[in-house]
């Protein structure tokens, strides 16, 4: 089976079909560019395309109308998603596992980080910053102790080749989705998907910490925490938050 693209290439393929569902659909509509885009659907990661309303803007329909005929000339599923929803004249395609152990690879391969040794200190223990940034700050030392943790307790952080099947959770889903959007965010909007990134940890640690009784299941998560501190250091970088 061929590989699940990730990153820009992950649009590629999901326009690829939406161009050709619209020429099965409608054959007649001509539309410049095929929108899609990332989101949420109730903290789970989606791609989602609007081109529904396009189309039902030069036909006269209805978006919903127009998203049933789109729907009935796309795979139910594809190497990229799981399950494609029809959301209120949006398509909505929910990646695939294929797609996230594509996604986690990558965020590997580009993850880099140096903060070992940050504490609150290093950031005057937040006095001097607005709320919303002091979230992430705070986010971002925990994750730093998190990781010293793991090395005193001499937690392997690779990630193995079956790290992708172990992390099935939809905590543990949805903080990968968040990095993968920090990872190709606009740098100059950086800040919300840095509180997006800083949430999806907390949500995901408060809910299953790192240590498991399955000792591959520990390092996975270690794994992931080393990758979201790298994803949120960089980023950090980028936007002028760190001390």
């Amino acid at each position: 089976m061929k590989e699940a693209a990730c990153g820009p290439a992950a649009f590629e393929s999901l326009q690829r079909l939406l161009q050709q569902a619209l020429e099965g659909a409608f054959p007649h509509c001509k539309i410049e560019a095929i929108p899609l885009k990332t989101g949420w659907q109730n903290r789970q990661g989606i791609f989602s395309s609007a081109l529904p309303f396009l189309c039902a803007r030069q036909t006269g329909i209805s978006p919903l109308e127009a998203s049933i005929k789109l729907a009935a000339c796309l795979p139910e599923q594809d190497r990229l998603f799981s399950l494609l929803e029809k959301n209120s004249g949006y398509l909505d395609f929910l990646p695939s596992a294929a797609w996230y152990a594509c996604c986690l690879r990558t965020l590997s391969q580009a993850a880099s980080f140096s903060g070992w040794d940050t504490t609150e200190e290093d950031f005057g223990f937040f006095s001097g910053s607005a709320p919303a940034v002091a979230g992430v700050q705070k986010t971002f030392v925990r994750l730093c102790g998190i990781l010293r943790n793991c090395l005193a307790e001499q937690i392997p952080l690779g990630l193995s080749d079956s790290a992708a099947s172990l992390l099935t959770r939809s905590e543990e889903l949805s903080l990968i989705f968040a990095l993968f959007r920090l990872r190709f965010a606009n740098t100059k909007s950086l800040l919300p998907v840095l509180q997006e990134t800083a949430g999806a940890f907390d949500r995901f640690y408060d809910t299953w910490r790192i240590w498991s009784p399955n000792p591959s299941l520990t390092c996975a998560r270690a794994g992931l925490c080393l990758i979201c501190a790298g994803g949120m250091e960089q980023g950090m970088a980028a936007a002028g938050l760190l001390p």
